[in-house]
C-alpha cells in the first residue's frame, strides 16, 4: 500500500508545498519504508500508479494458500471445526 501526502514548509519567509509517496514492503523478512518527493501531483500519481501493483504483487506472493486433502470435497472440508483442519 502506499499514501500520497501532501506538504507544505516554509523557508526563509516564502511557502513551498511538495508531494509525498510513502510506501512500504517486505525485503528478506523485514519491512522496509520509503518515501518519494515530487514537487507535482500528477508526477506522483503516476509513480504511485506504477508501483501499487508491483507491492500487491509482493505482498500477496509469499502467502501459503491452505488447501484441503484431496479426497475430502471442498463443502465437506469447510464443515469441519477448525481443529481438524490442517495448517
Amino acid at each position: 500500500m502506499s499514501t500520497l501526502k501532501k506538504r507544505r514548509i516554509r523557508q526563509n519567509g516564502r511557502a513551498y508545498q511538495y508531494w509525498v509517496v510513502d510506501y512500504s514492503y517486505r525485503e528478506k523478512g523485514q519491512i522496509r519504508r520509503k518515501q518519494r518527493h515530487f514537487k507535482r501531483k500528477a508526477d506522483a500519481e503516476l509513480f504511485r500508479a506504477e508501483i501499487e501493483p508491483q507491492l500487491a504483487r509482493a505482498r500477496y506472493s509469499g502467502l501459503e494458500v491452505p488447501l484441503g486433502p484431496p479426497d475430502v470435497s471442498l463443502t465437506e472440508w469447510l464443515e469441519r471445526p477448525e481443529a481438524e483442519k490442517p495448517g
